[in-house]
């Protein structure tokens, strides 16, 4: 005999329909673009999970709306400007640099304060990472600079202009 004989099934909790939880309201518009403007590090795909959105759906969104595309481009150079703002302050904070650990010494213990490396280190990644992204996605305004000089002397371009000119 079956072990359930008798047992009374729960009633399945209704899912909503895929139709109904990708739905294009302004509230999950504005929704999903505010947690892109107001972290520095909220990938879209999780801002969408967040509001019961596939990345799929987002971006056809996008791809059909001209208006909304300009909106989360707005949105993203907050998020890349919050970034910006956060290198400065990652690297001001120094309450963690140094740690006080315990020793024992002939007069009893002490603390002596020591460099906490792996902080600093882990400060310097989150530093480096951000501007990585930074000098990838705006790179005009974050990018390296660079400078071409031109060096070639007056001969070699009298000999490349008269090249040019079927001159020899």
């Amino acid at each position: 005999m079956p072990y359930n004989v008798g047992v009374k099934k729960k009633p399945v909790p209704k899912v909503p329909k895929k139709a109904q939880r990708g739905k294009k309201t302004p509230e999950r518009i504005a929704a999903i673009l505010k947690e892109i403007e107001s972290s520095s590090s909220m990938p879209i795909w999780k801002a969408c999970k967040l509001h019961d959105l596939s990345l799929v759906s987002w971006e056809s969104w996008l791809s059909k709306d001209e208006e909304l595309a300009n909106r989360y481009v707005r949105a993203k150079e907050k998020q890349l400007q919050r970034m910006a703002d956060e290198i400065l302050q990652i690297s001001d904070d120094s309450i963690w640099d140094e740690l006080f650990v315990e020793e024992d010494t002939k007069e009893g213990k002490s603390a002596k304060r020591v460099l906490n490396h792996e902080f600093v280190q882990r400060s310097k990644l989150r530093v480096d990472s951000r501007k990585w992204l930074l000098s990838k996605l705006l790179p005009k305004k974050y990018g390296d600079k660079i400078d071409v000089e031109h060096s070639a002397s007056e001969s070699l371009m009298a000999l490349v202009a008269a090249r040019l000119a079927g001159g020899g």
